[in-house]
């Protein structure tokens, strides 16, 4: 209501009625139950808590790539209610549950809450077919998107390692899942290492914990990852058709299976998986039956080796027999031969041995003769190196002492010239400052003239600031002293 600028005011006088609060705040509850009838409404929930009995939902109008609301509303809702329609919703072919970021129609009825005077809207119904279509709609274009970029095939385009040993595993830490999918594992009798990333497998969190469980699984070394979740009910599927986690799971770089828990529906993350099995046992059986598989296959080979490796060792001990005969034939025929050989060479070396031994006998013995002579001439030739060696270090010595003798003359004589010419000129400095202190004698400068002003302590007096009238002063000239009193002070021009 707005008041013209010359539009009277009324008065509140004795005939004016004064309404309360609680009456003027129901007057307006009647008045927007009677005017404003119920309408159906559409809007993205962006809030919903609930208080005790009541859920706040918060209802927001967006425009297409603008992630600030254009509007918002505040509608109420009984909690009972609330769980009512999840149920219903639940049963639905395509099930949700009212969340955050879900689109929804709803019938609202105007209400103004009359103790705190708040307008306050109540939702009265809510139509399942208008976000079943939106719902629909949303998981068509994420398909749509994902068919685009070729993300459907991108993970299932990885090899799966035949051994794989070492597993990523995605799930709520504790829960039936993690002990369905664990318990199978360590009871298989293989080697398999798990690395548990948990996450969040129902609610709003869901989205936000995966995408986090799969960025830490990234820093491992990893042949396969599971994201696997036990029973629910099917409105918990939705949780699991976020484009965010389509992505995460395409673009790993293993091989991705799931096992969310559903026989009949399947969720968008199963869409791009590598392969996607019913529950957590299946997907753990999956990887067993894997291992089992390549284990069967190498104990196959392994008997297959064996058979190759006991048909060889037959081969080899009939070619090793014949060879062993081959050998022993020629062995012989070597062994006549080298023995004629042998007797042959000994002929020889039976003739050579006896020159060879004269030979040396005689080359030892001019040795002998060398090495007994050869020390007395090795010490006279070192005799006489040392001779001459001693005869030059005398004569270096000598005119080494004699250069040295007249470097120590010389600096002697440099350095009594040195001390005398220090010696006079400290002298002449001495004479010079001893004037300079006469000169500046008191006692000298009186007979010059001047005149020295004490006061009655015998202080000299530098400044008229020292002196007042009446102060006894002493005047010291060169023929005497005159004692005098100061009758008045005057500051000189440059004071």
């Amino acid at each position: 209501m707005s008041l013209e600028p010359d539009s009277p005011i009324p008065n509140l006088d004795a005939t004016s009625k004064l309404y309360s609060i609680t009456q003027y705040n129901k007057g307006i509850e009647r008045l927007l139950k009677k005017q404003v009838p119920r309408i159906w409404v559409q809007g993205v929930i962006t809030q919903l808590n609930i208080r005790g009995r009541i859920a706040y939902i918060t209802l927001a109008e967006f425009t297409e790539n603008d992630t600030s609301p254009k509007a918002v509303l505040q509608v109420s809702l009984w909690t009972n209610e609330l769980d009512m329609y999840n149920q219903k919703f639940a049963l639905l072919a395509m099930p949700f549950s009212l969340r955050l970021d879900l689109k929804v129609a709803v019938l609202v009825e105007a209400s103004f809450y009359v103790p705190l005077g708040k307008f306050q809207p109540r939702i009265c119904g809510i139509n399942e077919n208008f976000t079943l279509g939106e719902l629909y709609q949303t998981r068509q274009k994420i398909i749509e998107a994902l068919v685009k970029e070729g993300l459907i095939q991108k993970n299932k385009s990885i090899p799966l390692s035949p051994v794989p040993l070492r597993i990523g595993l995605i799930t709520a830490p504790g829960s039936a899942a993690y002990q369905d999918f664990t318990t199978i594992l360590l009871e298989s009798g293989f080697s398999f290492r798990i690395y548990l990333a948990g996450a969040r497998m129902q609610g709003d969190d869901t989205e936000r914990t995966v995408l986090r469980a799969f960025e830490l699984l990234k820093r491992r070394n990893l042949d396969v990852v599971c994201l696997v979740r036990g029973g629910g009910g099917k409105a918990d599927l939705v949780y699991f058709d976020s484009e965010k986690i389509c992505r995460a799971i395409a673009d790993f770089p293993v091989p991705v299976l799931t096992g969310i828990g559903h026989e009949i529906d399947n969720s968008l993350a199963d869409l791009v998986a590598h392969a996607n099995k019913i529950t957590p046992t299946d997907c753990a059986k999956f990887l067993e039956g894997l291992l089992q598989q390549s284990y069967a296959r190498v104990v196959e080979r392994a008997r297959e080796v064996a058979d190759i490796w006991e048909s060889g060792i037959e081969d080899a001990r009939d070619e090793l027999i014949q060879t062993a005969n081959t050998l022993t034939h020629h062995w012989e025929l070597r062994v006549g031969g080298e023995r004629a050989r042998f007797a042959e060479i000994v002929n020889t070396l039976h003739g050579n041995m006896r020159h060879l031994f004269e030979s040396q006998r005689n080359r030892l013995r001019l040795d002998w003769l060398g090495i007994s002579r050869g020390p007395r001439k090795i010490i006279r030739m070192h005799k006489l190196r040392y001779l001459n060696i001693h005869q030059k270090m005398r004569y270096v010595w000598q005119d080494l002492r004699t250069r040295r003798m007249a470097r120590l003359f010389e600096a002697a004589r440099f350095l009594r010239r040195l001390a005398g010419e220090k010696i006079g000129g400290a002298e002449e400095s001495l004479v010079y400052k001893d004037k300079l202190m006469r000169a500046a004698d008191p006692a000298n400068l009186v007979k010059l003239g001047y005149a020295i002003v004490r006061d009655s302590q015998g202080r000299i007096v530098a400044s008229v600031a020292g002196l007042q009238p009446g102060d006894e002063i002493r005047i010291s000239l060169k023929d005497g002293v005159v004692r005098s009193k100061v009758l008045e002070k005057e500051k000189g021009k440059n004071a």
